[in-house]
């Protein structure tokens, strides 16, 4: 309580401006907040550069001193003790030599580790069998990936979505696979050995496969020390015992359910029967409840739609109908983990349906044996909004007018293909980034800027000159600005661009220039490098706009798109590896339209972009997922020091998986981003929809 005193004193002497911002922090950094999550010390070997070369990496905890001795052991005896600079470092060793590591304060060092027998590690699992079928023929492909510790035991599982070879997009017709998931427990003490997978689930013929569909989110919701999934369900999905998931509901009307009825029409769309959300135990895959997920096809809660409701006409005023036939704006889903009643309680998962034009946000809340509705909000129109509460209450708003000063006023239409989750106002829960849209904890609208849909959206301090966070958002809709930076709390329009005449499907913000803490942004219809800070432009050197990752051991940076890693400079770009920059590069430019140089409107110009060397070709045979998203399976702090990893499906093979890690050395010290609570809330909505990269 002394402490709480000082620190109080110390608030009373700060500027008002700052105050949210430092309570915020002090927060995060208290026991206990941000997560339900004990991770261990992630110790990894893996095979160097030079012959007998190991590169050793172990995680620094919240929970350890920052200046925290470490002592290294080979084969139960001292290697290098006291260290203190970076958590990882290049030894020399065999393949038979067993790593641990002990911190200061600790009586027994972790357990022992086996190297890596490449400088990459290759993991083996095994894919839904291939189909033959009246249906058509397909395989399966590793696709999106999430992480959760089923066991308690401080070590991440791996929960990987396979995809069928003709999954669609909601925009086309097609039948499609059924969707699996599946749970790995991954061997670090002996990385030689295959993962063993804990369960598979059978998400069956009534849920269709896409990008769009299956949003699964894995986190502790009751608190019990180990992970649970959610997602979208249907009748005839299997949990991982191979049992109905009706078979977990209480409500006798999903019990009875037809579980062998197939509801896809002649277009291939699922667009009749009940939809469920189900909550799934992470250690063997059974379903522990299913309940209906709301609202269904017609904006209504509980038991099956008939279809009705248009969800095209109110926003475009074409005469198409997209209702149980078309079954394609109605079939969008966003979702998430977010911690709406604070750290120091439980996790909540938030499903959205909708966003082109009618929009609905879900809360739940699961107890060890139920879920629980918390809120549902829904936005009908562009001026006023409802929220029902957890006791069934049903409270109407009219929204402030959007801070655009044009467009919605409400989640109506302003949806993007992805979304972010942090505390935004410094109250210590915390609050949705949906795109051109906010909500706040309790399900109320926290502001809507008017932009419309867009397909990508990014969460950080990007200005660390004023005070919070800001979004970076890029829009798709037409006849209004191509890109915007707001106030993540307020809404307020710092920075726009110019009118847009084309879809600017792409863009990023990262930190990539030592120069400067503001962050640069660009976008695939204004290609320019310009600062978070003013707008300006500093640079016309492009770039690729898919993810931001830590890997060079810098405190920028870098770029990562497809099986690449980038090192931008204002003058251009270098590919890195493994081990640091690939010297052998050949540039090659190319011209044309595409999503790394969009035309400019108006301009006449069309940029080209470099076709880097291959980072990881050659380590292995990656490739990344969903066409020109060109996003690995995950990126992530999986293990190791605070430097992120990279999972890729192999090309050809669909039963091998690879991880990727630097082996740059560092000199910089960081807690994992694990422990950074906005960076393992991006880690849970990574598989959404258009991927998007984590940041903290």
């Amino acid at each position: 309580m002394v402490e709480v005193a000082k620190f109080a004193l110390v608030i009373l002497k700060l500027k008002m401006r700052n105050i949210l911002v430092l309570i915020t922090t002090f927060l995060l950094c208290l026991p206990g907040l941000a997560q339900n999550e004990s991770p261990g010390r992630g110790l990894v070997v893996a095979k160097g550069q030079k012959e007998g070369q190991y590169f050793v990496s172990w995680r620094l905890l919240k929970s350890d001193p920052q200046d925290a001795p470490f002592t290294l052991l080979r084969d139960g005896k001292v290697y290098q003790r006291n260290i203190t600079g970076a958590t990882s470092l290049v030894v020399e060793g065999t393949p038979a030599s067993r790593w641990q590591v002990i911190g200061a304060g600790e009586n027994v060092p972790c357990k022992a580790v086996l190297p890596w027998t490449q400088p990459y590690l290759t993991l083996h699992v095994t894919p839904p069998p291939a189909v033959e079928g009246d249906k058509g023929s397909w395989a399966y492909t590793a696709n999106d990936c999430s992480i959760g510790d089923v066991d308690g035991d401080g070590q991440y599982e791996l929960f990987l979505k396979w995809s069928p070879t003709n999954e669609r997009d909601n925009s086309g017709d097609g039948y499609t696979g059924n969707v699996f998931i599946s749970c790995y427990k991954l061997d670090m003490e002996n990385p030689q050995n295959d993962p063993r997978c804990l369960w598979t689930i059978n998400l069956g013929e009534n849920i269709r496969a896409g990008a769009h569909y299956t949003q699964f989110m894995v986190a502790d919701f009751d608190g019990d020390g180990r992970a649970e999934m959610m997602c979208k369900t249907a009748p005839g999905t299997l949990d991982g015992k191979g049992a109905f998931v009706s078979q977990a509901a209480t409500d006798p009307s999903i019990r009875s359910v037809d579980n062998n009825k197939d509801w896809r029409n002649d277009h291939g769309r699922v667009c009749g029967g009940q939809e469920y959300l189900t909550v799934f135990s992470g250690l063997d895959g059974h379903a522990i409840h299913t309940v209906f997920y709301e609202p269904n096809r017609d904006g209504t809660v509980g038991g099956a739609a008939d279809g009705h409701l248009d969800w095209n006409v109110p926003a475009t005023g074409k005469k198409l109908v997209d209702n149980g036939q078309h079954g394609n704006r109605g079939e969008r889903y966003l979702a998430c983990v977010a911690y709406l009643d604070g750290m120091d309680k439980n996790p909540d998962a938030v499903f959205f349906r909708g966003y082109y034009t009618y929009a609905f946000g879900w809360a739940v809340s699961f107890d060890g044996k139920k879920i629980h509705t918390k809120w549902l909000h829904e936005s009908w129109n562009t001026k006023t909004y409802c929220v029902t509460d957890a006791a069934g209450h049903k409270t109407t708003y009219t929204a402030a007018p959007p801070t655009s000063g044009r467009g919605s006023a409400t989640l109506f239409g302003n949806g993007n293909h992805n979304l972010a989750v942090g505390d935004v106002d410094g109250d210590g829960r915390d609050e949705i980034i949906w795109g051109s849209a906010a909500l706040d904890g309790d399900g109320r609208l926290l502001y809507a800027t008017g932009y419309g849909h867009g397909d990508a959206v990014h969460l950080a301090d990007l200005d660390p000159s004023r005070p919070g966070l800001e979004v970076f958002d890029v829009h798709e809709s037409h006849h209004t600005d191509s890109w915007d930076v707001h106030d993540a709390r307020t809404g307020e329009i710092l920075l726009h661009g110019r009118d847009n005449d084309d879809d600017n499907g792409r863009g990023l913000t990262a930190q990539v220039d030592s120069a400067t803490k503001a962050y640069y942004f660009w976008s695939a219809c204004d290609p320019d490098i310009r600062s978070a800070a003013n707008g300006n432009v500093v640079s016309e050197a492009r770039a690729s706009m898919n993810f931001r990752i830590y890997w060079d051991g810098d405190l920028q940076d870098e770029l990562q798109d497809g099986v690449n890693i980038q090192k931008w400079t204002p003058e251009g770009r270098h590919t890195l590896g493994i081990w640091g920059e690939i010297k052998d590069e050949t540039p090659t430019y190319v011209s044309g339209i595409t999503k790394e140089g969009r035309h400019r409107p108006g301009s006449g110009k069309v940029y080209g972009f470099m076709r880097p060397s291959q980072s990881f070709r050659g380590y292995g045979n990656p490739a990344s997922n969903n066409w020109t998203k060109s996003n690995p399976c995950l990126q992530c702090d999986l293990f190791g020091d605070w430097r992120e990893e990279l999972i890729y499906r192999d090309a050809t093979d669909p039963s091998i998986l690879y991880i990727y890690m630097s082996q740059i050395p560092t000199t910089h010290r960081m807690v994992t981003l694990l422990q950074d609570h906005m960076y393992r809330m991006g880690i849970a909505w990574q598989n959404v929809a258009y991927n998007q990269p984590p940041y903290k």
